[in-house]
């Protein structure tokens, strides 16, 4: 049981390809009035979504309060419950009766690492969302093409899906959400042994978010292991995987809501090693306290080995 139609299509997407009898999948308007004997109850909301209604309920006869406890209470026996537990202890309501939930299954229930169940690679559930949405492009390996931002997300995605050495993505703005489009993709590279990098600008620089926000979204990326730099003044859209395929134009890829965009995807080592070496000159401009250059610019630079192979050692979480 989710919240949410859209997620609840998924599940039942991935329960069908993995041939599970006997389980269903549905929204919680739709379990009122009916048990199981045993119910997972999937909280959904997490880094990079604005709370839905389920997750910010105080008083008992709000509708979320309500909804919650249809979901929490469907179980005859045993009910597991999926959830961000700190994503949702940092943003609802302390009083809010999600935080309760939390408060009773951590006090009497057992904690499952859902790492240790279902780890993200390749093959695993990072792939599920294809099941409820067919691709809309065929992208060859070696095809240079240009792209808006439409076509642009499915190939994207493509590539990341194929890294098998080094993700390195340069957007001057980043936000939860535009985040959370990607950080399961990027996951499951980081368990297939891939390096990921991300280069932004300091928070200071956003100007529309807080530093708040971005601080606590560049900590959940470190968290996961992904190395992000801050560099000044910087205000490329790059994308650079396996030395090999260059993404290059004026989509914020960790940033982009709804604005018309257009990216390249170039293929060869030999142009995005000429890329990585344009993007990573030292600024020749400087301001008066010359403190424009945020990021160490030999950590990109010295990237790149005499022979174009990538120096893994070079790779530390700064």
């Amino acid at each position: 049981m989710a919240p949410y139609s859209a997620q609840t299509g998924l599940i039942k997407a991935l329960l069908d390809d993995a041939k599970v009898s006997g389980a269903e999948a549905a929204t919680v308007h739709k379990f009122q009035g009916n048990e199981r004997r045993t119910m997972f109850v999937d909280l959904t909301d997490s880094t990079g979504c604005h709370l839905g209604r389920f997750m910010t309920g105080v008083d008992r006869g709000d509708e979320g309060s309500r909804l919650l406890n249809v979901a929490i209470s469907r179980a005859k026996h045993h009910v597991i419950l999926l959830a961000n537990f700190e994503f949702l202890r940092s943003h609802a309501p302390g009083d809010g009766k999600v935080v309760q939930i939390l408060d009773l299954f951590e006090e009497h229930g057992s904690k499952i690492d859902v790492d240790t169940i279902l780890p993200p690679g390749n093959d695993d559930w990072v792939d599920g969302l294809h099941k409820i949405i067919p691709p809309n492009i065929e992208l060859a390996g070696d095809q240079w093409g240009a792209f808006n931002e439409a076509g642009f997300y499915t190939a994207f995605a493509r590539d990341l899906e194929t890294a098998r050495e080094s993700i390195v993505i340069l957007s001057p703005y980043l936000t939860n959400r535009g985040v959370a489009r990607w950080v399961n993709h990027m996951r499951a590279a980081l368990e297939r042994g891939v390096q990921v990098r991300i280069v932004t600008k300091p928070g200071e620089e956003f100007g529309g978010a807080s530093e708040a926000e971005v601080k606590e979204t560049i900590d959940s990326l470190r968290v996961l292991r992904i190395a992000v730099d801050l560099r000044g003044k910087m205000h490329e859209k790059v994308a650079i995987i396996d030395q090999r395929v260059a993404w290059h134009g004026s989509l914020n890829i960790l940033s982009h809501s709804y604005t018309s965009e257009s990216m390249l995807r170039l293929v060869g080592e030999t142009v995005c090693r000429q890329l990585m070496d344009l993007i990573t000159l030292p600024h020749r401009r400087r301001d008066k306290t010359e403190d424009a250059v945020r990021i160490r610019e030999p950590a990109l630079r010295d990237m790149w080995c005499r022979n174009g192979s990538l120096r893994r050692s070079l790779w530390p979480l700064l």
